[in-house]
């Protein structure tokens, strides 16, 4: 494994998920390291810093699709606001 990822990382797709130890995306799409770009957060909650990694993972890597892994009760990805719901 170390070989193969050892000259670069070429991730066919972006992923952002919950942090559950439980759901490691490269299980669930059944792909070996270096095959997804992900980007991990408590909750879902979608920051700058995570649009910053999935901006990386497309413009630099070459990631050709960006998808969202949600689990229950946390299943969609939510952006800060100033008002008092949260939306994406």
């Amino acid at each position: 494994m170390a070989r193969e990822t050892s000259e670069g990382q070429y991730p066919v797709a972006a992923v952002v998920g919950c942090i559950d130890s439980r759901v490691p995306p490269e299980l669930v799409f059944d792909q070996k390291v270096g095959d997804l770009f992900t980007a991990r957060i408590a909750g879902n909650y979608v920051n700058t810093d995570i649009i910053g990694s999935l901006e990386f993972a497309c413009k630099v890597s070459g990631s050709r699709a960006i998808v969202v892994l949600g689990t229950a009760p946390a299943a969609r990805p939510r952006v800060p606001s100033t008002r008092s719901s949260w939306a994406i």
